[in-house]
């Protein structure tokens, strides 16, 4: 899903500002598998921690996927309230993992850190989030596999390509030297995770 590098120096097409991650990562949950009869299919372990600068987590491993042709995949970006309402998990969910902020205010559903020298700082720290009332992050999408379909065999793999561009949060929120931080739900987290996870765009099946 993450074909750039943390630590790369990019400039913003748009906004001209130079970014450096030193961090990205965000959630991606409710992943459905359907079958071309209707067959839906889902992990046990249903969230699951995409991280660009964690290694073998910049992409989702599916296991024990049932043998069959899929032709659609359905899936959240970010995480269900009651998985924010229930204290810090296990696996991807766990507190280590640096996500979870606290019982009241859930999880951190989009980490972008890094530098940038147009920030007053000399940095840039946005933890978006939110998951209640008008500013919730959550997002359902779903993606045809088109004519081809996805074929799953037995001791084989398919991979699933999705883009995503670190880009996308800024097409809609001022520049850094404007606002270099954001670190509380409410409209400035709403409008950038929305702006990123709305380009999350299926690319292909391999």
């Amino acid at each position: 899903m993450i074909d750039w590098e943390v630590g790369s120096t990019l400039k913003h097409p748009k906004t001209q500002d130079t970014l450096t991650f030193i961090e990205f990562k965000f959630y991606v949950s409710e992943i459905v598998l359907v079958q071309e009869d209707g067959t839906e299919w889902s992990p046990e372990e249903n969230a699951f921690l995409v991280c660009a600068a964690c290694p073998d987590a910049s992409r989702i491993k599916l296991e024990d996927v049932p043998a069959g042709q899929y032709v659609e995949i359905k899936y959240q970006l970010g995480l269900s309230p009651e998985v924010h309402t229930s204290g810090p998990g296990t696996g991807d969910l766990a507190e280590a993992e640096g996500m979870f902020l606290n019982s009241t205010d859930g999880y951190i559903m989009l980490l972008a850190e890094g530098g940038s020298p147009q920030s007053p700082t000399g940095s840039f720290t946005f933890h978006l989030s939110g998951f209640t009332g008008d500013y919730a992050l959550q997002m359902e999408k779903r993606s045809d596999f088109f004519d081809d379909g996805m074929s799953v065999v037995m001791d084989g793999s398919s991979t699933i390509n999705m883009t995503c561009n670190p880009a996308r949060l800024w097409h809609s929120a001022p520049i850094v030297s404007e606002v270099h931080e954001v670190t509380v739900a409410g409209e400035a987290a709403h409008s950038m995770a929305t702006a990123f996870f709305e380009n999350i765009l299926f690319s292909g099946v391999e």
